[in-house]
């Protein structure tokens, strides 16, 4: 599973060496598409790139049910943390 920041301007953020990151370039980074993926957005507005590669499977998940309620806390997960707002570990 791999977390970049999507689309992120040049130089918003000096620490991070690539910017302007989409699907295309993940894919060209792995040499391979993902079994699933999503933006996810934080609650600053920023967006984030959430991709699964699964190395023992070449299947996508095109039934992966991102209403369970694992998955929506996952999927807000970036967005709450540091807000306050108390994450629920499993």
């Amino acid at each position: 599973m791999i977390s970049v920041p999507y689309l992120e301007s040049p130089g918003v953020n000096p620490g991070h060496i690539h910017s302007m990151i989409d699907l295309k370039t993940l894919e060209s980074w792995f040499g391979t598409a993902p079994n699933y993926h999503y933006i996810a957005r934080e609650m600053s507005g920023e967006e984030r790139l959430i991709a699964l590669f699964d190395t023992k499977v070449d299947d996508a998940y095109p039934n992966f049910n991102m209403e369970s309620s694992t998955a929506l806390q996952f999927k807000f997960r970036w967005s709450l943390d540091g807000s306050g707002i108390p994450i629920r570990e499993n």
